[in-house]
């Protein structure tokens, strides 16, 4: 079974400080290695759409990273922004990432939308 998805956000922002941009397929390699995960985890599909687990989560926390303002996207390419190449807490999840203004406000509409 694969870690919840914040789990992937520090190894997938240290996959993107080797590189100018790179597609979540690209990275998906080095983030599974740096996670340890086997063949069995990164083979498990969602029931109801059939897509890889591991893909979703991937994307889900690029996509958190990116309301932080840590990465940028461009078509199917991701990148560091200046604040993602800078120093960051050592463990990234939602806590961790109310440090920054954008992910703060983000949470703070995100919440309001759903009237939590």
């Amino acid at each position: 079974m694969l870690p919840d998805y914040q789990v992937f956000m520090r190894p997938l922002v240290d996959a993107l400080r080797a590189r100018e941009a790179a597609t979540l397929s690209e990275l998906r390699d080095e983030v599974c290695a740096a996670l340890g995960l086997d063949a069995d985890a990164r083979a498990e599909r969602i029931k109801w759409d059939g897509r890889l687990v591991l893909d979703h989560r991937l994307e889900t926390a690029a996509e958190t990273l990116d309301h932080a303002g840590l990465l940028a996207r461009s078509g199917e390419r991701w990148t560091l922004t200046e604040t993602g190449r800078g120093e960051l807490p050592p463990t990234l999840d939602r806590d961790a990432l109310m440090i920054f203004p954008e992910f703060a406000r983000y949470m703070e509409d995100f919440r309001a939308r759903r009237g939590a």
